[in-house]
């Protein structure tokens, strides 16, 4: 039976695009009996959402409020950590498992793989194939009429994301006064937007709500100048200037730790989760600083790609150790 992430995938390959409304009516339909999911609507709305874009199911573009939610084309990645493995990403429906299946019988060099996630993970099943060597996966996926990418996609995104210097030299800066509207000022030490942030920093996020169409508008203040701002590259900026360092990588299970408050730059986190195609594991700290309790562990991430995925945020990697 399929799972209500699955189900979510199904519809947006039907659709092929939606609407950020659209796309709220169909989650919210698909997961009205999930006791997980009615007790934080809004917020795992937009996790899913983001687990989507990190796993490579879908993209998202977001302007002024009227987003738009696009399924990926389906493709098979390449495992690094795997041998000669090769992950399905995007585009899927009710019979591709079954559709692979019937046409790996007699291929005795590729294997696939069916696994399905926990209901907490909110990730659709996690199809895989093992090959005796690439070229084996090459054909079979050339039968299939199902792009191949032989280089593992995590080592191209991190390389080719952009960085924090680069995306700071983009900021437009302007002189003005404050915008009258509710506001929260993001805390870099406890990794959370606040009502009110002690003390002020020369450069500060500053989170608002647009009184009438109640979407959010980042802006980064420098002393009495501000630059609208990406939320996820906002934080790591105020992040790096505070000298806060939240990134940790264990690399004997070579997992990365992210705060759940404070995800990377799209590219970035989709070359994590395209390490490995496993659900993020879920860590909280008994004891820790405001959202610093609760953290992602993508899992199988190279030690390159992990090295890379940092100081493109700005962050020193800092290493830990999970029994």
């Amino acid at each position: 039976m399929s799972s209500e992430t699955d189900q979510l995938l199904y519809v947006l390959t039907a659709k092929r695009e939606i609407s950020w409304s659209a796309y709220k009516t169909v989650i919210d339909e698909i997961f009205r009996t999930s006791p997980t999911f009615r007790l934080d609507v809004a917020s795992l709305r937009g996790r899913i959402l983001r687990l989507f874009d990190a796993f490579g199911f879908c993209d998202l573009t977001f302007k002024e409020g009227a987003g738009r939610v696009f399924v990926c084309p389906a493709t098979l990645v390449r495992l690094p950590l795997q041998s000669c493995s090769a992950l399905l990403v995007g585009a899927r429906g009710p019979t591709t498992f079954k559709d692979l299946s019937d046409a790996a019988i007699g291929k005795t060099e590729v294997s696939i793989h069916l696994d399905k996630t926990d209901e907490s993970a909110f990730l659709p099943s996690r199809i895989t194939f093992d090959a005796l060597n690439l070229e084996a996966l090459a054909r079979f996926s050339s039968s299939l009429k199902i792009p191949f990418e032989s280089e593992p996609v995590c080592w191209k995104l991190s390389q080719f994301s952009a960085d924090i210097e680069s995306y700071e030299s983009t900021l437009q800066w302007n002189d003005g006064p404050d915008l009258n509207w509710k506001k929260w000022h993001f805390d870099p030490e406890y990794v959370e937007f606040r009502e009110k942030a002690e003390p002020a920093l020369p450069l500060r996020l500053v989170r608002y709500l647009h009184p009438i169409k109640n979407t959010p508008r980042y802006r980064l203040w420098k002393n009495s100048s501000y630059s609208e701002v990406d939320l996820d590259w906002g934080r790591y900026i105020v992040l790096r200037e505070s000298g806060f360092n939240v990134l940790y990588y264990d690399p004997r299970q070579h997992r990365f730790a992210v705060p759940r408050s404070a995800s990377l730059p799209r590219l970035l986190q989709r070359a994590l989760g395209l390490s490995s195609g496993l659900m993020p594991l879920t860590y909280r700290l008994r004891e820790g600083i405001g959202s610093r309790k609760t953290w992602d562990l993508f899992q199988l991430v190279p030690p390159q790609v992990a090295e890379t995925v940092s100081r493109k945020v700005g962050q020193s990697l800092s290493t830990f150790s999970l029994n």
